[in-house]
């Protein structure tokens, strides 16, 4: 008998804590594409304002077809900064008080010069929260802005 209520209370808090995992991931991945949309929305210049979806399964609003976009819809720098706004956001919805180090591989190779400044000062923004490693070969003049950004 003793055993048998043991291991029903394990039951009953491994049960608990299953729902309390359930109910923060749902609440994760509904915050997600709200903070992608804004993200995208800051980057291109209100172009792309909203994103829709569940969780990581998003799809890039388009007020001018006034429907969802396909990946193929988009331009290869708009689905690299959809994908750069993601990785943003959801660092900062899973890691909200300690941000590990983001990594990004020359992020603005296929951006115009306005939507590179703005990613330049989202990203200045974050590294007020968190490390960020830029790697480029390039020398991009929006750069110079952010000395914290040196090529060597």
């Amino acid at each position: 008998p003793i055993l048998r209520h043991q291991l029903e209370i394990d039951a009953a808090v491994l049960n608990y804590l299953q729902q309390a995992r359930t109910k923060a991931l749902a609440d994760l991945l509904d915050v997600i594409p709200i903070g992608v949309g804004n993200l995208l929305n800051r980057i291109t210049a209100g172009r792309y304002q909203r994103v829709d979806g569940n969780g990581f399964d998003l799809r890039v609003w388009s007020d001018q077809k006034g429907e969802s976009l396909e990946l193929q819809e988009m331009s290869g720098g708009t689905i690299d900064q959809f994908y750069l706004s993601l990785r943003l956001e959801a660092l900062r919805a899973i890691f909200v008080d300690d941000l590990p180090p983001l990594i990004l591989d020359d992020p603005l190779v296929s951006c115009d010069p306005q939507r590179r400044s703005r990613i330049l000062e989202i990203l200045d923004r974050h590294s007020e929260f968190g490390q960020v490693i830029y790697l480029t070969c390039h020398h991009w003049p929006e750069l110079d802005g952010y000395p914290c950004l040196e090529l060597t």
